[in-house]
């Protein structure tokens, strides 16, 4: 006979549950079972151990086709969250409804979440709230929340906030959670103006009544000063308690708060280490934020193999959005071979449950690489988003038409989507309508408008708007230059958690542009950023201190001493700035420089790396000429420690640097233009010292596509190419700065920005 493994046997009793008879018992002749008895089974169902797995499945089934409704519910729980038992939608969907139907009514609840969610089965908003209704009408509160939440969001329901406020108001006399739900209804403006100070009232009072999400909410007021004063050590110690009680939220938190930096500094292992904390603790999002931080490596060195195996484990518990991830990770090769059709069924089948999902779809034929680009497959998914609610895919409609590169351009129909997008409260769809507005993209040009809406997006806890607005008014761009608005910007991004914004200030006051200089406070803001998680803030103190950019307060050996200790706080940018000091030290020591990057670059410094080829591309004066076949090496050497983009960028820049004729520049231009965005914008910025001409050359194409320039393209700086800059550059600059050309470094960077 042969053997029959305990997996098999597993399956084939997964395989065969709904085939049980579910009421073969009249309900008096039920046998009253405890639910302890059944917690018992199903800790032993979910244990992992395959024997006692099966045994207690089968001893759960039978309770359930007996019409036993708490061993219904506990299937529906184990078929839900995944692990040793199998995620099943349909039977978690069955059982929980045969749970229902005898009258347990938390199965009412599970079964509007699941419908309103979409995760295991496809949403469907308006199912989701008659089970909600069902299990309110029952008396069960968290049915009349999802129903509070639900009309206040227009979810399933025409939008009726007046109902859903005083819905979640009268569930509050009952469960205090509904508190937290109201806190957040004002903290994010849902159908309401945003009133911060509301928000924490609600908080607080879910937190003194024991709730543990309001506890946490309040203290993410206190470490943003959202509703009250900033107070970053009440709000971390508010997070910490309950993290310390094994409170996987809080974990989660704590997790976000060292990647992200800010309020507290950057801590790449503390973030990665709560994050752990949290999935151990049940947190399914956290495997998921752990997928992406090894996909990604911006916290921690890229590990896709690492990546793939969290998506896996968040895909097994249950969590959508890492099926997702395990999807697209599938079709682009993260950490897996590249399978495309498995990648791509994985998403569609995702689709089919949450719409929400085709925006990852969308982005797939919108950039191209695993797929060829296709405009028309792009708009159609993120279209279906749309539809199932997604702002997000709104955005990206809009960038798609704004860049027109798989679409055809169409200003005023990308503008309408930012408009759609911002309507429906989405912060960053507002900024991209303020920048419309600024530039005149689709809409009528109207600078004020464009600098309130930026301003607007900032008052939403968007810090880095408040650096963007400080930006506007330093370069004076869209308006006339501005120190103290500037500041006053930075400063208020620094207030909610960007340490740009301090940096922003260290540099104001070091270079006296748009404040007078002060060395003093120069430094201290350079200090307040690096506690503020800018690591990069102390090898920049250093740089200042050496190349006496302080003046007469410049200490050379302190800014040794301060690059020693951004050297042990990992900045591999560190070795970058002796490396400078070497090529232009008095006297130079190119051989040294050379030697310390190359040093660093086989330790797999990508800073160093990325130095190297930028040393041989441009040269390090005359000491070090210029040798692009040893750049193009290096680069190539080292292309592991170059991102996909970056690889893009410096290929352009060696071509860029090897141009030397009208017929190079235009080649280099139409390069240019199948480059990413982001990419381009960097490169043509480069070659204003790389390669001026071919610089002027790209400024002279972008200018004559918009009808300013009517004379040759060659790359020359000639009196009407000048003169056709200073006619863009009058639109949207003061005249003083226009007249400063468009090789100074100030000018060149907005009108890069603007082009």
């Amino acid at each position: 006979m042969s053997r029959i493994s305990a997996s098999t046997l597993l399956w084939a009793t997964c395989a065969s549950l709904l085939l049980v008879p579910v009421h073969d018992i009249r309900a008096q002749d039920r046998p009253a079972v405890d639910q302890a008895v059944i917690n018992q089974l199903s800790e032993r169902a979910a244990s992992g151990q395959e024997m006692q797995s099966v045994s207690a499945l089968e001893e759960l089934t039978k309770l359930a086709g007996a019409g036993d409704t708490k061993a219904q519910r506990a299937l529906g729980d184990l078929y839900s969250r995944g692990g040793p038992i199998p995620i099943d939608g349909p039977k978690a969907v069955a059982f929980y409804e045969q749970a229902a139907a005898g009258g347990n009514n938390g199965a009412l609840v599970r079964l509007g979440e699941i419908y309103r969610d979409g995760s295991l089965v496809p949403a469907d908003p308006p199912r989701a709230v008659s089970y909600f209704q069902k299990a309110a009408d029952a008396g069960i509160d968290w049915g009349a929340i999802a129903i509070g939440e639900a009309y206040v969001k227009g979810a399933g329901v025409p939008v009726d906030v007046a109902r859903g406020l005083q819905t979640l108001e009268a569930a509050a006399l009952k469960n205090k959670s509904a508190l937290v739900a109201l806190g957040d209804v004002y903290a994010r403006g849902t159908g309401v103006p945003a009133d911060a100070q509301k928000a924490f009232d609600y908080y607080q009072q879910a937190s003194d009544a024991g709730i543990a999400s309001g506890t946490l909410r309040l203290g993410e007021a206190y470490l943003n000063g959202r509703g009250v004063e900033a107070d970053v050590a009440r709000g971390m110690s508010l997070v910490e308690d309950l993290a310390a009680n094994g409170n996987a939220s809080a974990l989660y938190l704590l997790g976000d708060l060292y990647a992200n930096g800010g309020v507290v500094p950057s801590d790449p292992q503390k973030a990665v280490e709560y994050y752990q904390e949290a999935a151990d603790a049940g947190h399914s999002w956290a495997l998921v934020r752990l997928g992406e931080i090894y996909r990604d490596g911006n916290l921690v060195p890229g590990d896709p193999a690492r990546a793939f195996s969290y998506f896996q484990q968040a895909a097994d518990s249950g969590q959508f959005w890492g099926r997702v991830r395990l999807g697209d990770a599938y079709v682009k090769g993260i950490g897996v071979p590249a399978d495309v059709q498995k990648g791509m069924q994985m998403l569609e089948d995702a689709v089919a449950k949450n719409p929400s999902a085709a925006t990852v779809l969308g982005d797939l034929y919108a950039r191209g690489g695993a797929l060829s680009p296709d405009g028309t497959k792009a708009v159609s998914y993120y279209e279906t988003a749309v539809a199932a609610g997604s702002t997000g895919a709104l955005v990206r409609l809009g960038d798609l038409f704004r860049d027109g590169k798989v679409v055809a351009q169409d200003l005023p129909k990308a503008a309408s989507y930012y408009q759609r997008a911002a309507d429906m409260g989405d912060i960053e769809a507002k900024a991209r309508l303020g920048e419309a507005y600024l530039k005149g993209l689709g809409v009528e040009k109207n600078p004020d408008r464009g600098l309130a809406l930026i301003a607007e997006t900032a008052d939403s806890s968007k810090a880095d708007k408040w650096v963007l607005l400080g930006d506007y008014y330093a370069k004076g761009v869209f308006t006339n230059i501005d120190g103290r608005a500037a500041v006053e910007a930075y400063e208020k991004a620094a207030e909610a958690g960007d340490p740009t914004g301090l940096r922003r200030l260290a540099e104001a006051y070091r270079d006296g542009y748009i404040v007078p200089k002060n060395p003093k406070l120069s430094m201290e803001y350079y200090r307040k950023a690096f506690d503020a998680g800018q690591t990069s803030a102390v090898r920049a103190l250093a740089e200042a201190h050496i190349f006496k950019k302080f003046g007469a307060s410049s200490r050379p050996e302190l800014g040794d001493r301060l690059l020693q200790e951004a050297e042990r706080a990992g900045d591999k940018n560190a070795v970058v700035v002796r490396a400078n000091l070497a090529f232009w030290g008095s006297p130079p020591n190119p051989r040294r420089g050379l030697a310390l990057l190359t040093a660093a670059a086989e330790e797999n410094n990508d800073a160093a790396a990325r130095a190297l080829v930028e040393v041989y591309r441009d040269g390090r004066g005359r000491t070090f000429p210029r040798n692009l076949s040893n750049a193009r090496a290096a680069l190539e050497k080292y292309a592991s420690a170059f991102s996909s983009g970056e690889l893009v960028r410096q290929r352009l820049l060696i071509s860029g640097a090897a141009a030397r004729s009208a017929k190079d520049f235009g080649q280099l231009s139409d390069e240019l233009a199948d480059a990413p965005a982001g990419v381009r914008s960097n490169v043509i910025l480069t070659l204003r010292w790389v390669n001026p001409n071919a610089y002027v050359y790209i400024i002279q194409k972008e200018l004559q596509d918009r009808g300013l320039y009517t004379g040759t393209l060659n790359g020359m700086l000639t009196r009407q190419s000048v003169n056709a800059f200073n006619s863009f550059c009058r639109q949207s600059m003061s005249p003083g700065q226009c007249d400063l050309g468009p090789l100074n470094a100030r000018v060149a960077d907005v009108l890069v920005q603007l082009l």
